[in-house]
C-alpha cells in the first residue's frame, strides 16, 4: 500500500510541474506578439529527453530571406501530458520560430 502512496505522489507531482520555455533571440527589435511565429512544429525526443528523433529546426527553410528574431522552445501542458502518457520514453517541444 505504501509502494502505491509513493507511486502517487511521484505520478502527480510530475503532472503538476510547470511547464517551461526556451528563448533564443537574434538581435534587433524583442518581437511581442507570439501570434507573429511563422511555424509552430514539434520537435521529438525521447528516453527523458535525452535522444532526438527529429533535426534542428531548419532556419533558413523557413527564414532564408529576412533571417530569424527569435526561437523558442516550450514543454507545454499538451507536450507535457504526452511525455507523461509515454512515462518520458517521447518527450515532444513545440518550437517556435519569427522571422525578422
Amino acid at each position: 500500500m505504501k509502494r502505491f502512496l509513493v507511486l502517487g505522489a511521484l505520478l502527480v507531482a510530475s503532472v503538476t510541474t510547470g511547464c517551461h520555455k526556451i528563448y533564443y533571440h537574434n538581435g534587433g527589435a524583442m518581437v511581442a506578439n507570439k501570434n507573429a511565429a511563422l511555424v509552430n512544429e514539434w520537435h521529438h525526443d525521447g528516453a527523458f529527453g535525452l535522444v532526438e528523433f527529429s533535426d534542428p529546426v531548419n532556419l533558413k527553410r523557413y527564414c532564408a530571406e529576412k533571417g530569424w528574431s527569435a526561437v523558442e522552445t516550450e514543454n507545454s501542458f499538451l507536450t507535457g501530458l504526452v511525455s507523461v502518457v509515454t512515462y518520458a520514453l517521447y518527450t515532444p517541444r513545440e518550437a517556435n520560430v519569427v522571422c525578422k
